[in-house]
């Protein structure tokens, strides 16, 4: 398990936090009150930030990077899990690079 803590400046000079996170690269992933979710295989992921995050889904990083903003806590959690478990199908998103 990995957990990563990232605090920005207040006068960060890009003025926001980011996250690679490309859907459609995962089995599946879920954005849910305030969390990102995703699962490739037996590797879970799940990213939090204390401002939020946005999904960029327009332009050159649509689909591929989560964002928050500047002086955002933000947290990352890494493991592994058994197969069977898996993120609740009430709240999957795929993605498609064709749609």
């Amino acid at each position: 398990m990995v957990i990563a803590v990232h605090q920005l400046p207040d006068d960060d000079w890009l003025g926001f936090t980011h996250a690679y996170f490309p859907a459609w690269a995962f089995d599946e992933y879920a954005l849910r009150d305030g969390w990102a979710f995703a699962r490739k295989g037996e590797g879970y992921l799940a990213l939090t930030a204390a401002h939020g995050l946005e999904f960029i889904t327009r332009g050159g990083n649509a689909y591929r990077e989560l964002r928050s903003t500047a002086g955002a806590t933000c947290g990352c959690v890494t493991w592994d899990a058994p197969r069977s478990t898996a993120i609740s199908p009430r709240s999957r998103k795929r993605y498609s690079r064709s749609t």
